[in-house]
C-alpha cells in the first residue's frame, strides 16, 4: 500500500473513532473530510482516480455506519436535541473550511507585511544614499561658486593665475 493510501486510511480511522487530529470532532465522514483530516487537498480522493476504489468502499461502509447510528439515537430519543448534534456534524467541514480560508488570509496579510517592511528598508536605504549625494552635491556647488569667484578675478586681471592641482598631478 503506498504512503499517501495509508495516511488516508488513518485519516478514516480517526474519524471513525471520533479522534480527528485536523478536523473538529464530530465531523461528518466523507471523501473530503478524509481528504482534509490526511493533510491532503480537498477533492483528492475521486472515483476516477485509480487505486482509490477500496478506500471509497471503505469510506462509504463507514458512512453508512454513522447514517445508522444517527438514526438509532434518533429513535432512542426522538426530542433529546440530536438533531442539532448532527447539524453540528455537517457543519464541521464548514467550520475547517473558513479556518483554511482564514489560514490562507493570514498568510497573505503577512506576505503583503513583508514587502512592506522590505521596501520600507530599501526607502531608509535610498534616503540616506540621497542625503550622501545632496551632501557631495551641496559641496561641488560650494566648490564651483568659488571657482567662478575666482574665474571673474582672474578675467578682471586683479590676480595672477595660479595653476589647480588636478588629481593626476598628485
Amino acid at each position: 500500500m503506498s504512503e499517501a493510501l495509508h495516511l488516508y486510511y488513518e485519516a478514516l480511522n480517526r474519524l471513525k473513532e471520533g479522534t480527528p487530529i485536523v478536523l473538529p470532532k464530530g465531523t461528518k465522514i466523507s471523501n473530503d473530510a478524509v481528504s482534509l483530516e490526511a493533510g491532503r487537498k480537498k477533492g483528492s480522493i475521486k472515483k476516477s482516480r485509480s487505486g482509490f476504489s477500496e478506500l471509497i468502499e471503505a469510506i462509504e461502509q463507514v458512512q453508512e455506519s454513522q447514517r445508522e447510528r444517527v438514526a438509532k439515537q434518533k429513535e432512542k430519543h426522538p426530542h433529546s436535541g440530536f438533531q442539532q448534534d448532527e447539524h453540528s456534524l455537517q457543519t464541521g467541514t464548514d467550520a475547517q473550511r473558513y479556518r483554511v480560508m482564514y489560514d490562507s488570509l493570514l498568510a497573505e496579510r503577512a506576505g503583503v507585511l513583508l514587502e512592506a517592511f522590505k521596501q520600507r528598508e530599501e526607502i531608509k536605504s535610498l534616503r540616506s544614499t540621497l542625503a550622501v549625494q545632496a551632501v557631495e552635491l551641496s559641496d561641488l556647488r560650494v566648490l564651483a561658486s568659488s571657482l567662478e569667484a575666482e574665474l571673474t578675478r582672474l578675467r578682471a586681471g586683479r590676480l595672477q593665475s595660479v595653476p589647480i592641482q588636478t588629481a593626476k598631478d598628485d
